[in-house]
Protein backbone atom coordinates (compact mmCIF):
# COMPACT_ATOMS: atom_id res chain seq x y z
CA UNK A 1 0.00 0.00 0.00
CA UNK A 2 3.11 2.23 0.95
CA UNK A 3 4.96 1.51 -2.10
CA UNK A 4 1.39 2.22 -4.25
CA UNK A 5 0.79 5.36 -2.33
CA UNK A 6 4.83 6.31 -3.17
CA UNK A 7 4.55 5.29 -6.75
CA UNK A 8 1.00 7.99 -6.76
CA UNK A 9 3.03 10.49 -5.22
CA UNK A 10 6.41 9.92 -7.67
CA UNK A 11 4.02 10.31 -10.57
CA UNK A 12 1.69 13.35 -9.50
CA UNK A 13 5.10 15.20 -9.12
CA UNK A 14 6.54 14.30 -12.31
CA UNK A 15 2.74 15.59 -14.32
CA UNK A 16 3.43 18.73 -11.88
CA UNK A 17 6.64 19.09 -13.38
CA UNK A 18 5.83 18.68 -17.13
CA UNK A 19 3.01 20.73 -16.73
CA UNK A 20 5.06 23.69 -15.15
CA UNK A 21 7.46 22.92 -17.92
CA UNK A 22 4.49 23.33 -20.67
CA UNK A 23 3.73 26.80 -19.33
CA UNK A 24 6.91 28.48 -18.35
CA UNK A 25 8.01 30.96 -20.66
CA UNK A 26 10.57 30.59 -23.50
CA UNK A 27 13.80 32.35 -23.18
CA UNK A 28 14.31 35.28 -25.51
CA UNK A 29 17.67 35.41 -27.56
CA UNK A 30 19.21 38.61 -28.40
CA UNK A 31 21.98 36.94 -30.81
CA UNK A 32 20.54 37.23 -33.99
CA UNK A 33 18.89 40.94 -33.18
CA UNK A 34 20.04 42.32 -36.41
CA UNK A 35 18.94 39.43 -38.14
CA UNK A 36 15.34 38.97 -36.56
CA UNK A 37 14.94 42.54 -36.69
CA UNK A 38 14.92 42.54 -40.56
CA UNK A 39 12.88 39.20 -40.69
CA UNK A 40 10.38 41.17 -37.99
CA UNK A 41 9.69 44.13 -39.84
CA UNK A 42 9.09 42.56 -43.06
CA UNK A 43 6.67 40.15 -41.42
CA UNK A 44 5.32 43.13 -40.08
CA UNK A 45 4.60 44.99 -43.36
CA UNK A 46 2.75 41.61 -44.51
CA UNK A 47 0.62 41.37 -41.92
CA UNK A 48 -1.50 44.71 -42.14
CA UNK A 49 -3.48 44.19 -44.82
CA UNK A 50 -4.19 40.80 -44.11
CA UNK A 51 -5.46 41.55 -40.57
CA UNK A 52 -7.13 44.41 -41.47
CA UNK A 53 -8.81 42.00 -44.31
CA UNK A 54 -9.25 39.04 -41.74
CA UNK A 55 -10.99 41.30 -39.23
CA UNK A 56 -13.65 42.36 -41.57
CA UNK A 57 -14.40 39.68 -43.29
CA UNK A 58 -14.87 37.59 -39.62
CA UNK A 59 -17.45 40.19 -39.14
CA UNK A 60 -15.50 42.74 -36.39
CA UNK A 61 -13.80 46.16 -36.40
CA UNK A 62 -10.64 46.27 -38.56
CA UNK A 63 -9.17 47.16 -35.80
CA UNK A 64 -9.35 44.05 -34.15
CA UNK A 65 -7.17 42.17 -36.75
CA UNK A 66 -4.69 44.44 -35.69
CA UNK A 67 -5.34 43.85 -31.92
CA UNK A 68 -5.36 40.71 -32.26
CA UNK A 69 -1.62 40.37 -34.13
CA UNK A 70 -0.04 42.39 -31.69
CA UNK A 71 -0.99 40.52 -28.74
CA UNK A 72 -1.12 36.73 -30.67
CA UNK A 73 2.35 37.74 -31.66
CA UNK A 74 3.88 38.06 -28.70
CA UNK A 75 2.19 35.63 -26.36
CA UNK A 76 2.42 32.76 -28.88
CA UNK A 77 6.08 33.52 -29.09
CA UNK A 78 6.96 33.73 -25.12
CA UNK A 79 4.65 30.27 -24.53
CA UNK A 80 4.30 28.59 -28.17
CA UNK A 81 6.13 25.69 -28.98
CA UNK A 82 7.49 26.74 -32.31
CA UNK A 83 11.04 29.01 -32.45
CA UNK A 84 9.86 31.40 -35.58
CA UNK A 85 6.16 30.75 -36.01
CA UNK A 86 4.00 33.71 -36.42
CA UNK A 87 0.44 34.08 -34.79
CA UNK A 88 -2.50 36.45 -35.69
CA UNK A 89 -5.77 36.08 -37.32
CA UNK A 90 -5.79 33.80 -39.89
CA UNK A 91 -8.03 33.36 -42.81
CA UNK A 92 -8.78 29.88 -42.10
CA UNK A 93 -10.46 31.29 -39.57
CA UNK A 94 -13.12 33.79 -41.32
CA UNK A 95 -16.05 31.71 -42.38
CA UNK A 96 -16.36 29.88 -38.54
CA UNK A 97 -16.15 33.26 -36.41
CA UNK A 98 -18.29 35.14 -39.41
CA UNK A 99 -20.91 32.79 -38.55
CA UNK A 100 -20.68 33.05 -34.80
CA UNK A 101 -20.91 36.39 -34.67
CA UNK A 102 -24.06 36.04 -36.88
CA UNK A 103 -25.39 33.98 -34.49
CA UNK A 104 -24.49 35.36 -31.09
CA UNK A 105 -22.91 38.74 -31.45
CA UNK A 106 -19.70 39.99 -31.03
CA UNK A 107 -19.51 39.32 -27.12
CA UNK A 108 -20.66 35.70 -27.88
CA UNK A 109 -17.58 35.15 -29.94
CA UNK A 110 -15.58 37.11 -27.13
CA UNK A 111 -16.73 34.29 -25.06
CA UNK A 112 -15.95 31.19 -26.89
CA UNK A 113 -12.91 32.36 -27.85
CA UNK A 114 -12.05 32.20 -23.77
CA UNK A 115 -13.51 28.64 -23.49
CA UNK A 116 -11.63 28.14 -26.81
CA UNK A 117 -8.42 29.07 -25.19
CA UNK A 118 -9.19 27.04 -22.18
CA UNK A 119 -10.01 23.76 -24.29
CA UNK A 120 -6.45 24.23 -26.47
CA UNK A 121 -4.52 24.44 -22.83
CA UNK A 122 -6.40 21.60 -21.32
CA UNK A 123 -5.64 19.78 -24.94
CA UNK A 124 -1.97 20.79 -24.65
CA UNK A 125 -0.98 19.58 -20.96
CA UNK A 126 -3.34 16.57 -21.43
CA UNK A 127 -1.56 15.85 -24.30
CA UNK A 128 -4.92 15.19 -26.43
CA UNK A 129 -3.59 17.56 -29.02
CA UNK A 130 -1.65 14.88 -30.41
CA UNK A 131 -4.79 13.67 -31.76
CA UNK A 132 -5.34 16.42 -34.02
CA UNK A 133 -2.45 15.00 -36.70
CA UNK A 134 -4.54 11.84 -36.94
CA UNK A 135 -7.02 13.83 -38.74
CA UNK A 136 -6.30 12.36 -42.08
CA UNK A 137 -4.60 14.44 -44.73
CA UNK A 138 -6.96 14.46 -47.24
CA UNK A 139 -10.05 15.62 -44.71
CA UNK A 140 -7.58 18.73 -43.77
CA UNK A 141 -7.01 19.59 -47.86
CA UNK A 142 -11.18 18.96 -48.36
CA UNK A 143 -11.42 21.38 -45.05
CA UNK A 144 -9.32 23.87 -46.68
CA UNK A 145 -10.83 23.96 -50.20
CA UNK A 146 -14.34 24.29 -48.63
CA UNK A 147 -13.17 27.37 -46.91
CA UNK A 148 -12.06 28.96 -49.87
CA UNK A 149 -14.47 28.45 -51.40
CA UNK A 150 -16.71 30.07 -48.72
CA UNK A 151 -14.65 32.71 -48.55
CA UNK A 152 -14.44 33.58 -52.32
CA UNK A 153 -18.78 33.09 -52.22
CA UNK A 154 -18.40 35.69 -48.81
CA UNK A 155 -16.46 38.96 -50.54
CA UNK A 156 -18.14 38.41 -53.65
CA UNK A 157 -20.73 41.56 -51.67
CA UNK A 158 -17.42 43.48 -50.94
CA UNK A 159 -15.84 42.61 -54.37
CA UNK A 160 -18.92 44.40 -56.14
CA UNK A 161 -20.53 46.96 -53.96
CA UNK A 162 -23.38 44.79 -53.23
CA UNK A 163 -25.32 43.45 -49.49
CA UNK A 164 -24.95 40.16 -49.16
CA UNK A 165 -24.83 40.17 -45.51
CA UNK A 166 -26.07 36.48 -44.35
CA UNK A 167 -25.52 33.63 -41.99
CA UNK A 168 -24.46 31.25 -44.84
CA UNK A 169 -22.87 30.73 -48.28
CA UNK A 170 -26.51 29.95 -49.68
CA UNK A 171 -27.80 32.97 -47.90
CA UNK A 172 -25.31 35.17 -49.49
CA UNK A 173 -25.43 33.91 -52.70
CA UNK A 174 -29.06 34.58 -52.53
CA UNK A 175 -28.84 38.18 -51.32
CA UNK A 176 -25.67 38.65 -54.41
CA UNK A 177 -28.65 37.42 -57.11
CA UNK A 178 -31.79 39.67 -55.37
CA UNK A 179 -29.13 42.81 -55.28
CA UNK A 180 -27.52 42.47 -58.02
CA UNK A 181 -28.65 45.70 -59.05
CA UNK A 182 -26.76 47.45 -56.52
CA UNK A 183 -22.97 46.23 -58.69
CA UNK A 184 -20.84 49.16 -58.14
CA UNK A 185 -18.61 49.30 -61.37
CA UNK A 186 -15.58 51.19 -60.04
CA UNK A 187 -15.93 48.74 -56.87
CA UNK A 188 -15.32 46.16 -58.83
CA UNK A 189 -12.46 47.46 -60.99
CA UNK A 190 -10.66 48.22 -57.87
CA UNK A 191 -11.18 44.69 -56.81
CA UNK A 192 -10.09 43.04 -59.67
CA UNK A 193 -7.18 45.33 -60.47
CA UNK A 194 -6.01 43.63 -56.70
CA UNK A 195 -6.31 40.63 -57.74
CA UNK A 196 -4.63 41.37 -61.33
CA UNK A 197 -1.15 42.80 -59.41
CA UNK A 198 -1.32 40.00 -56.38
CA UNK A 199 -0.86 37.67 -59.16
CA UNK A 200 1.43 39.35 -60.89
CA UNK A 201 3.82 40.82 -58.15
CA UNK A 202 5.77 37.84 -57.12
CA UNK A 203 6.50 37.30 -61.30
CA UNK A 204 8.18 40.50 -61.25
CA UNK A 205 9.80 40.77 -57.89
CA UNK A 206 9.72 38.20 -54.58
CA UNK A 207 11.45 40.76 -52.37
CA UNK A 208 8.48 43.66 -52.61
CA UNK A 209 5.60 42.31 -49.89
CA UNK A 210 2.98 42.14 -51.98
CA UNK A 211 -0.16 42.27 -50.05
CA UNK A 212 0.85 45.96 -48.66
CA UNK A 213 2.35 46.67 -52.02
CA UNK A 214 -0.87 46.72 -53.91
CA UNK A 215 -2.82 47.72 -50.68
CA UNK A 216 -1.45 51.15 -50.90
CA UNK A 217 -1.01 51.62 -54.95
CA UNK A 218 -4.65 50.63 -55.23
CA UNK A 219 -5.60 53.28 -52.64
CA UNK A 220 -3.80 55.75 -53.97
CA UNK A 221 -5.44 54.72 -56.91
CA UNK A 222 -9.06 55.15 -55.66
CA UNK A 223 -7.60 58.61 -53.91
CA UNK A 224 -6.43 59.86 -56.94
CA UNK A 225 -9.88 59.20 -59.24
CA UNK A 226 -11.82 59.76 -56.08
CA UNK A 227 -13.96 56.41 -56.82
CA UNK A 228 -16.91 56.29 -54.71
CA UNK A 229 -16.48 52.97 -52.97
CA UNK A 230 -17.11 51.23 -49.64
CA UNK A 231 -13.64 51.73 -47.00
CA UNK A 232 -13.14 50.09 -44.21
CA UNK A 233 -13.82 53.90 -42.20
CA UNK A 234 -12.16 55.35 -39.18
CA UNK A 235 -9.32 53.32 -37.17
CA UNK A 236 -9.14 54.16 -33.99
CA UNK A 237 -5.61 54.26 -32.76
CA UNK A 238 -4.17 54.01 -29.30
CA UNK A 239 -3.84 50.40 -26.95
CA UNK A 240 -6.86 48.44 -26.67
CA UNK A 241 -9.07 49.17 -24.01
CA UNK A 242 -9.92 45.98 -21.19
CA UNK A 243 -13.44 44.56 -21.52
CA UNK A 244 -15.17 41.42 -20.10
CA UNK A 245 -17.47 40.43 -22.30
CA UNK A 246 -21.05 39.41 -21.53
CA UNK A 247 -23.13 36.85 -22.54
CA UNK A 248 -26.77 35.38 -21.51
CA UNK A 249 -25.81 32.72 -19.01
CA UNK A 250 -28.53 30.82 -21.11
CA UNK A 251 -26.35 30.68 -24.40
CA UNK A 252 -23.40 29.34 -22.92
CA UNK A 253 -24.16 25.85 -24.09
CA UNK A 254 -25.01 26.56 -27.13
CA UNK A 255 -21.50 28.92 -27.16
CA UNK A 256 -19.84 25.11 -26.08
CA UNK A 257 -20.05 23.72 -29.77
CA UNK A 258 -18.37 26.79 -31.29
CA UNK A 259 -15.74 27.11 -29.04
CA UNK A 260 -14.72 23.60 -29.56
CA UNK A 261 -14.93 24.19 -33.38
CA UNK A 262 -12.71 27.52 -32.98
CA UNK A 263 -10.26 25.41 -30.77
CA UNK A 264 -10.26 22.27 -33.21
CA UNK A 265 -9.92 24.59 -35.86
CA UNK A 266 -6.79 26.81 -33.97
CA UNK A 267 -5.42 23.93 -33.09
CA UNK A 268 -5.47 22.22 -36.84
CA UNK A 269 -4.03 25.42 -38.22
CA UNK A 270 -1.54 26.15 -35.50
CA UNK A 271 0.29 22.45 -35.92
CA UNK A 272 0.35 22.31 -39.75
CA UNK A 273 1.63 25.77 -39.86
CA UNK A 274 4.21 23.84 -37.14
CA UNK A 275 4.76 20.84 -39.01
CA UNK A 276 5.65 23.07 -42.66
CA UNK A 277 8.37 24.96 -40.32
CA UNK A 278 10.17 21.80 -39.35
CA UNK A 279 10.49 21.10 -42.72
CA UNK A 280 11.52 24.41 -43.72
CA UNK A 281 14.29 25.22 -40.80
CA UNK A 282 14.96 21.33 -39.65
CA UNK A 283 13.56 21.93 -36.27
CA UNK A 284 11.22 20.01 -34.17
CA UNK A 285 8.42 22.05 -32.16
CA UNK A 286 6.48 20.86 -29.53
CA UNK A 287 2.89 20.47 -30.32
CA UNK A 288 1.56 20.05 -26.43
CA UNK A 289 3.28 23.07 -26.01
CA UNK A 290 2.58 25.05 -29.58
CA UNK A 291 -1.50 24.13 -27.75
CA UNK A 292 -0.80 25.94 -24.84
CA UNK A 293 0.85 29.03 -26.27
CA UNK A 294 -2.11 29.41 -28.57
CA UNK A 295 -4.22 28.68 -25.77
CA UNK A 296 -2.93 31.37 -23.38
CA UNK A 297 -3.13 33.65 -26.62
CA UNK A 298 -6.75 33.02 -27.34
CA UNK A 299 -8.07 33.46 -23.66
CA UNK A 300 -6.25 36.24 -23.17
CA UNK A 301 -7.09 38.07 -26.52
CA UNK A 302 -11.11 38.80 -25.49
CA UNK A 303 -10.77 40.52 -23.35
CA UNK A 304 -8.79 43.34 -25.54
CA UNK A 305 -10.56 43.42 -28.22
CA UNK A 306 -8.84 40.69 -30.18
CA UNK A 307 -10.30 37.64 -32.04
CA UNK A 308 -9.35 34.00 -31.98
CA UNK A 309 -5.99 33.34 -33.02
CA UNK A 310 -3.17 30.74 -35.06
CA UNK A 311 -0.13 30.16 -36.25
CA UNK A 312 -0.47 31.46 -39.42
CA UNK A 313 1.94 29.67 -42.40
CA UNK A 314 2.30 32.71 -44.32
CA UNK A 315 3.46 34.55 -41.81
CA UNK A 316 5.48 32.59 -40.56
CA UNK A 317 7.11 31.23 -43.92
CA UNK A 318 7.70 34.31 -44.46
CA UNK A 319 9.91 34.98 -41.31
CA UNK A 320 11.81 32.03 -42.13
CA UNK A 321 12.81 32.87 -45.62
CA UNK A 322 13.76 36.47 -44.36
CA UNK A 323 16.45 35.17 -42.56
CA UNK A 324 14.93 35.17 -38.80
CA UNK A 325 16.93 33.02 -36.20
CA UNK A 326 14.73 33.15 -32.92
CA UNK A 327 11.87 33.80 -31.65
CA UNK A 328 12.52 37.25 -31.17
CA UNK A 329 11.53 37.83 -34.49
CA UNK A 330 8.01 37.17 -33.83
CA UNK A 331 8.37 39.83 -30.97
CA UNK A 332 9.35 42.90 -32.82
CA UNK A 333 6.73 41.99 -35.55
CA UNK A 334 4.23 42.52 -32.58
CA UNK A 335 5.83 45.73 -31.47
CA UNK A 336 6.47 47.52 -34.84
CA UNK A 337 2.48 46.71 -35.19
CA UNK A 338 1.94 48.66 -32.37
CA UNK A 339 4.43 51.60 -33.33
CA UNK A 340 2.08 51.85 -36.79
CA UNK A 341 -1.49 51.61 -35.03
CA UNK A 342 -0.19 54.55 -32.73
CA UNK A 343 1.26 56.32 -35.71
CA UNK A 344 -0.90 55.56 -38.83
CA UNK A 345 -4.31 54.46 -37.91
CA UNK A 346 -5.74 57.82 -39.60
CA UNK A 347 -4.85 56.38 -42.66
CA UNK A 348 -6.46 53.36 -42.66
CA UNK A 349 -9.64 54.88 -43.15
CA UNK A 350 -9.36 55.60 -46.52
CA UNK A 351 -8.59 51.84 -47.85
CA UNK A 352 -11.24 50.70 -50.07
CA UNK A 353 -13.17 47.51 -49.74
CA UNK A 354 -12.87 45.94 -52.78
CA UNK A 355 -9.09 46.21 -52.07
CA UNK A 356 -9.66 43.73 -48.86
CA UNK A 357 -11.92 41.50 -50.47
CA UNK A 358 -9.38 41.16 -53.35
CA UNK A 359 -6.81 40.59 -50.91
CA UNK A 360 -8.48 37.68 -49.20
CA UNK A 361 -9.81 36.38 -52.36
CA UNK A 362 -6.25 36.01 -53.03
CA UNK A 363 -5.51 34.30 -50.33
CA UNK A 364 -8.72 31.57 -50.63
CA UNK A 365 -7.50 30.53 -54.11
CA UNK A 366 -4.04 29.60 -51.95
CA UNK A 367 -6.04 27.92 -49.30
CA UNK A 368 -7.67 25.20 -52.31
CA UNK A 369 -5.38 22.42 -52.85
CA UNK A 370 -5.54 22.53 -56.39
CA UNK A 371 -1.76 20.34 -56.87
CA UNK A 372 -3.26 18.15 -53.94
CA UNK A 373 -6.89 17.58 -55.87
CA UNK A 374 -4.92 16.67 -59.09
CA UNK A 375 -2.74 14.34 -57.30
CA UNK A 376 -5.60 12.71 -55.06
CA UNK A 377 -7.62 12.44 -58.65
CA UNK A 378 -4.86 10.23 -60.40
CA UNK A 379 -4.04 8.03 -57.24
CA UNK A 380 -7.16 6.95 -55.36
CA UNK A 381 -10.77 6.96 -55.61
CA UNK A 382 -11.65 6.71 -51.67
CA UNK A 383 -8.95 9.55 -51.40
CA UNK A 384 -11.48 11.71 -53.96
CA UNK A 385 -14.72 10.74 -52.05
CA UNK A 386 -13.11 11.49 -49.22
CA UNK A 387 -12.22 14.82 -50.53
CA UNK A 388 -15.40 15.63 -52.38
CA UNK A 389 -17.39 14.44 -48.76
CA UNK A 390 -15.54 17.30 -47.09
CA UNK A 391 -15.74 20.20 -49.71
CA UNK A 392 -19.33 19.74 -49.83
CA UNK A 393 -19.68 18.79 -46.06
CA UNK A 394 -17.68 22.06 -45.45
CA UNK A 395 -19.77 24.68 -47.60
CA UNK A 396 -23.14 23.21 -46.99
CA UNK A 397 -23.06 22.21 -43.05
CA UNK A 398 -21.32 23.87 -39.88
CA UNK A 399 -17.68 23.81 -40.11
CA UNK A 400 -17.93 20.94 -37.25
CA UNK A 401 -20.02 18.99 -38.84
CA UNK A 402 -17.42 18.76 -41.63
CA UNK A 403 -14.44 17.72 -39.93
CA UNK A 404 -16.60 15.19 -37.84
CA UNK A 405 -17.88 13.84 -41.62
CA UNK A 406 -14.81 14.04 -43.13
CA UNK A 407 -12.79 12.28 -40.29
CA UNK A 408 -15.45 9.67 -40.15
CA UNK A 409 -15.77 8.72 -43.51
CA UNK A 410 -11.41 8.68 -43.69
CA UNK A 411 -11.97 6.19 -41.07
CA UNK A 412 -14.37 3.77 -42.36
CA UNK A 413 -12.60 3.71 -45.84
CA UNK A 414 -9.65 3.04 -43.91
CA UNK A 415 -10.85 0.42 -41.67
CA UNK A 416 -12.24 -1.28 -45.27
CA UNK A 417 -8.69 -0.84 -46.76
CA UNK A 418 -6.97 -2.61 -43.69
CA UNK A 419 -9.78 -5.78 -43.38
CA UNK A 420 -9.34 -6.29 -47.36
CA UNK A 421 -5.63 -6.61 -46.47
CA UNK A 422 -6.31 -9.60 -44.47
CA UNK A 423 -6.44 -12.96 -46.04
CA UNK A 424 -7.77 -16.44 -44.46
CA UNK A 425 -5.70 -19.45 -46.07
CA UNK A 426 -6.80 -23.00 -45.99
CA UNK A 427 -3.36 -25.12 -46.40
CA UNK A 428 -3.24 -27.59 -49.08
CA UNK A 429 -0.26 -29.48 -47.52
CA UNK A 430 2.54 -29.42 -44.99
CA UNK A 431 6.63 -29.43 -45.47
CA UNK A 432 9.04 -30.24 -42.11
CA UNK A 433 11.62 -27.76 -43.73
CA UNK A 434 9.81 -24.58 -43.34
CA UNK A 435 9.23 -23.00 -39.81
CA UNK A 436 6.01 -21.42 -41.94
CA UNK A 437 5.06 -25.31 -42.26
CA UNK A 438 0.98 -25.95 -42.59
CA UNK A 439 -1.06 -28.41 -43.23
CA UNK A 440 -3.68 -30.18 -45.89
CA UNK A 441 -7.03 -29.80 -45.17
CA UNK A 442 -7.22 -33.49 -44.40
CA UNK A 443 -3.83 -34.94 -43.60
CA UNK A 444 -4.14 -38.60 -42.32
CA UNK A 445 -7.84 -38.06 -41.32
CA UNK A 446 -6.57 -35.63 -38.63
CA UNK A 447 -6.51 -31.89 -39.15
CA UNK A 448 -7.26 -28.80 -40.51
CA UNK A 449 -4.90 -25.88 -41.42
CA UNK A 450 -5.91 -22.07 -41.99
CA UNK A 451 -3.50 -19.22 -41.94
CA UNK A 452 -4.89 -15.48 -41.40
CA UNK A 453 -2.34 -12.99 -42.44
CA UNK A 454 -3.28 -9.21 -41.49
CA UNK A 455 -5.04 -7.13 -38.72
CA UNK A 456 -7.53 -9.11 -37.31
CA UNK A 457 -9.99 -6.86 -35.84
CA UNK A 458 -13.11 -5.05 -35.43
CA UNK A 459 -13.32 -4.61 -39.51
CA UNK A 460 -11.62 -7.83 -40.86
CA UNK A 461 -12.90 -10.70 -37.72
CA UNK A 462 -15.89 -11.15 -39.73
CA UNK A 463 -13.66 -13.08 -42.39
CA UNK A 464 -12.86 -16.30 -39.41
CA UNK A 465 -16.84 -16.94 -39.25
CA UNK A 466 -16.69 -19.47 -42.22
CA UNK A 467 -14.49 -21.13 -39.84
CA UNK A 468 -16.65 -20.98 -36.91
CA UNK A 469 -19.22 -22.40 -38.74
CA UNK A 470 -17.72 -25.12 -40.25
CA UNK A 471 -19.01 -28.36 -39.07
CA UNK A 472 -16.17 -30.56 -37.54
CA UNK A 473 -16.02 -34.03 -38.01
CA UNK A 474 -15.06 -37.10 -36.09
CA UNK A 475 -12.80 -38.20 -38.66
CA UNK A 476 -10.58 -34.81 -38.79
CA UNK A 477 -10.72 -33.59 -34.63
CA UNK A 478 -8.01 -31.06 -34.98
CA UNK A 479 -7.75 -27.46 -36.17
CA UNK A 480 -4.44 -25.54 -36.84
CA UNK A 481 -4.58 -21.67 -36.52
CA UNK A 482 -1.60 -20.00 -38.06
CA UNK A 483 -1.48 -16.76 -36.19
CA UNK A 484 2.13 -15.88 -36.77
CA UNK A 485 1.67 -13.56 -39.63
CA UNK A 486 -1.38 -11.82 -37.55
CA UNK A 487 0.12 -8.10 -36.63
CA UNK A 488 -2.68 -7.22 -34.62
CA UNK A 489 -5.73 -8.51 -32.94
CA UNK A 490 -8.32 -6.58 -31.30
CA UNK A 491 -11.38 -7.73 -28.86
CA UNK A 492 -13.89 -8.41 -31.98
CA UNK A 493 -10.50 -10.68 -32.94
CA UNK A 494 -10.08 -12.40 -29.68
CA UNK A 495 -14.38 -13.15 -29.83
CA UNK A 496 -14.08 -14.71 -32.72
CA UNK A 497 -10.90 -16.65 -31.81
CA UNK A 498 -12.76 -17.73 -28.71
CA UNK A 499 -15.83 -19.09 -30.30
CA UNK A 500 -14.01 -21.09 -32.90
CA UNK A 501 -12.13 -22.87 -29.59
CA UNK A 502 -15.29 -23.22 -27.98
CA UNK A 503 -17.17 -25.04 -30.80
CA UNK A 504 -14.02 -27.06 -31.89
CA UNK A 505 -12.61 -27.79 -28.51
CA UNK A 506 -15.80 -30.36 -28.35
CA UNK A 507 -14.89 -32.49 -31.31
CA UNK A 508 -11.25 -32.50 -31.31
CA UNK A 509 -7.62 -30.43 -30.74
CA UNK A 510 -7.29 -26.93 -31.35
CA UNK A 511 -3.84 -25.21 -31.80
CA UNK A 512 -3.12 -21.61 -32.23
CA UNK A 513 0.13 -20.95 -33.92
CA UNK A 514 1.49 -17.98 -32.08
CA UNK A 515 4.93 -16.20 -31.86
CA UNK A 516 5.73 -14.40 -28.52
CA UNK A 517 4.27 -10.94 -28.43
CA UNK A 518 1.29 -8.68 -28.08
CA UNK A 519 -0.98 -10.36 -30.07
CA UNK A 520 -0.18 -13.73 -27.74
CA UNK A 521 -0.63 -11.97 -24.68
CA UNK A 522 -4.01 -10.57 -25.76
CA UNK A 523 -4.89 -14.01 -26.07
CA UNK A 524 -3.55 -15.26 -22.62
CA UNK A 525 -5.21 -12.52 -21.05
CA UNK A 526 -8.65 -13.43 -22.90
CA UNK A 527 -11.51 -16.13 -23.42
CA UNK A 528 -10.20 -18.01 -25.32
CA UNK A 529 -7.71 -19.55 -22.83
CA UNK A 530 -10.80 -22.02 -21.35
CA UNK A 531 -11.61 -23.66 -24.30
CA UNK A 532 -8.17 -24.87 -25.20
CA UNK A 533 -4.89 -26.32 -23.26
CA UNK A 534 -2.31 -23.77 -21.99
CA UNK A 535 0.22 -25.97 -24.46
CA UNK A 536 -1.87 -25.80 -27.66
CA UNK A 537 -0.14 -22.41 -27.58
CA UNK A 538 2.23 -22.98 -29.90
CA UNK A 539 5.46 -20.86 -31.51
CA UNK A 540 5.05 -21.85 -35.09
CA UNK A 541 2.95 -24.10 -37.05
CA UNK A 542 5.23 -26.72 -37.63
CA UNK A 543 5.29 -27.27 -33.86
CA UNK A 544 1.26 -27.68 -33.73
CA UNK A 545 1.66 -30.43 -36.20
CA UNK A 546 4.01 -32.50 -34.37
CA UNK A 547 1.52 -31.93 -31.27
CA UNK A 548 -1.18 -33.17 -33.92
CA UNK A 549 0.88 -36.21 -34.30
CA UNK A 550 0.50 -35.15 -37.90
CA UNK A 551 3.07 -36.14 -41.18
CA UNK A 552 4.37 -33.30 -43.41
CA UNK A 553 4.49 -32.92 -47.27
CA UNK A 554 4.18 -30.17 -49.89
CA UNK A 555 3.11 -26.71 -49.33
CA UNK A 556 0.57 -25.01 -51.23
CA UNK A 557 -2.35 -22.62 -50.65
CA UNK A 558 -5.75 -22.49 -52.04
CA UNK A 559 -7.86 -18.86 -50.85
CA UNK A 560 -11.08 -19.55 -49.01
Amino acid sequence: MRARAQKFKSRAKELGQSFLELLKPNPVSFQYAKEDFIAGTIVMVVAIPLCLAIAVASGVPPVFGIYTAIIAGFLVAVFGGTELGVAGPAAAMTVLLYSIVAKFGLDGLMVAAVFAGLIQITMGLSGIGRVVKFIPYTVVVGFTTGIGLLIFIQQLGNLTGIDTKAENAFGQLHAFVLHFGQFNVAAFALGLLTLVLLFALPRLSKKIPGSFAVLVAVTVVALVFQLNVNTIGVVPGGLPSFSIPSVDIGKLNDLLPAALAIALLGSIESLLSAVSLDGMTGTKHSSSKELVGQGIANTVLPFFHGIPATSVIVRSATNVKNGAKTRLSAIVHSVLLLAVLLALAPLAQYIPMPVLAGILMFTAFHLVGIAEIKHFLADSKSDVVVLAVTVGSTVFLELTTAILVGFTLAGLLFIKKMSDNVEVSQVASASPASSETTLAPDVAGVARTYRISGPLFFGSAHMLEKIADETPRESCPALVLDLTHVDYLDSSGVAVLASIAERRSKTGEVYLAVPDGQVKQKILHSAVVRYIKADNLVGSVAEGLKKAGLKYGKTKQTKL
